[in-house]
């Protein structure tokens, strides 16, 4: 009797082993969610704050063609370096990547680039932003930009909106910036996050 109650207990024991493996592995999710490289190249090879390898307050400058050439394969770079900062485009047949990296003594201070990003997917990276700032553009559209503050660094998402009601989660990240800590959300006209309130709320 003994040994047949052994035997179950050895079999239940094997089988909750098996249950809570089966459960890590469906719901734990990944370091970063992926985001396509074909149309926004270099964000898979780290997750943010840092791209294409490099991360502000802790990158060399020197190091920057390197790192973008090397994250960026298969595409034709092209670096213009202006006083404090490395200006780059990154071309292939039918994209085209333009960047600027800023330089402070020697490192990366900020990184800012021209992206093709959906608002949900930085926020799945990210999580709900911390604050918001809408202004008027000279054509009429609404200019939304949108900050993460994490601990060493700011990052920020220009949005520009045609019209009042496309503001959506699906709505495009034109303008990247990756930033050294500062404190955001602190100049007049941020607002805290609420949402995807009107934008009228955010006046």
């Amino acid at each position: 009797m003994l040994l047949v109650v052994q035997r179950w207990g050895i079999r239940l024991l094997l089988l909750f082993t098996v249950l809570v493996g089966l459960s890590l592995a469906t719901t734990t999710p990944p370091p970063h969610p992926a985001v396509d490289d074909q149309v926004n190249p270099g964000f898979d090879t780290c997750p943010l704050p840092c791209w294409a390898g490099i991360t502000p307050a802790e990158t060399r400058t020197d190091a920057v063609p390197r790192l973008i050439t090397a994250h960026l394969p298969g595409m034709n770079v092209e670096f213009r370096g202006v006083v404090t900062q490395i200006n780059f485009a990154a071309t292939t047949p039918g994209q085209t990547l333009r960047g600027v990296v800023y330089d402070k003594r020697g490192l990366v201070s900020g990184v800012r680039l021209e992206t093709h990003l959906p608002l949900w997917q930085v926020m799945e990276l990210l999580g709900a932003p911390d604050c918001i700032r809408i202004s008027q553009g000279t054509d009429g559209h609404e200019l939304v930009a949108v900050s993460w503050q994490t601990e060493h660094h700011v990052i920020s998402g220009t949005v520009l909106l045609p019209s009042p009601d496309a503001w959506q989660p699906s709505a495009t990240i034109s303008l990247l910036g990756i930033f050294e800590g500062y404190p955001a959300c602190a100049a007049p006209g941020d607002y805290r996050w609420h949402g995807f309130a009107p934008i009228w709320q955010y006046r």
